[in-house]
């Protein structure tokens, strides 16, 4: 049984539909990319995975349950953490009270001080700025913060958007090897979002392809690169010869 499975999503913000027929799959264990361009609907499965919004059609299954209803609260108590798209930190918060507020489906204090050892353990700069605002951090600790908090839940899924997004290349580097330690270190799978087909390669064996709210290809990223239809979707560009 899979831990994740979209089966024929449909989802719309008021009239303006965002997937049309919508179908993934996740292994426990798994880091499965998604990709594509702007406007695809990329971050909007995320949102539905995530019980931000709900499907106008199809179905949502989490370790064999239909989630397709649940809400954030429910799907976060669930299991499965979202860490948003501009990283959303809180500013004015400092790096500790970001963590704990990351922490709040717990309610074992004892507990949630052992998380928060574990996540610094994972991310020393993060104990360094310990008492630091959110807003002092640079673009890479920022984005370190915003995993580690979404670690505080101690998650089975990590739903991760465009997380190289303003990174330089040396930190899109490091992120790669973040991203790998999640599931590793912290026996998370993680259903990964991204723009960057490098990172996405360097992370994910296995990825779908969407455009305009559909899936346009699904299989082995290194397949897919080879075959030229990543260059194809990105690019407009045919692999025709």
């Amino acid at each position: 049984m899979a831990l994740l499975q979209v089966h024929d999503l449909h989802t719309a913000y008021g009239r303006t539909r965002v997937h049309r027929g919508i179908g993934i799959s996740i292994e426990a264990g798994e880091i499965v990319a998604i990709l594509g361009p702007n406007g695809a609907g990329k971050s909007t499965l995320l949102s539905a995975v995530a019980g931000l919004i709900h499907p106008t059609a199809g179905r949502i299954e989490y370790q064999g349950q239909n989630i397709s209803d649940w809400t954030a609260d429910r799907a976060a108590k669930a299991g499965i953490s979202l860490v948003p798209e501009g990283r959303r930190i809180f500013a004015g918060m400092t790096v500790r009270d970001n963590l704990e507020l990351g922490a709040y489906v717990q309610s074992d204090r004892a507990l949630i001080e052992q998380d928060i050892e574990r996540v610094l353990d994972y991310f020393p700069i993060l104990r360094e700025r310990l008492n630091s605002q959110g807003s002092d951090l640079s673009g890479g600790q920022q984005q370190m913060l915003a995993i580690a908090r979404g670690l505080m839940a101690r998650p089975t899924l990590i739903l991760l958007d465009e997380p190289s997004l303003g990174l330089s290349p040396v930190l899109v580097r490091d992120l790669q090897a973040i991203i790998l330690g999640l599931r590793d270190q912290f026996g998370a799978s993680v259903l990964l979002v991204e723009q960057n087909a490098s990172l996405a390669l360097g992370v994910a064996t296995r990825g779908y392809l969407m455009q305009t709210g559909t899936i346009a290809a699904e299989g082995l990223l290194e397949e897919m690169r080879e075959t030229g239809v990543m260059r194809e979707l990105y690019l407009g560009v045919s692999s025709a010869r």
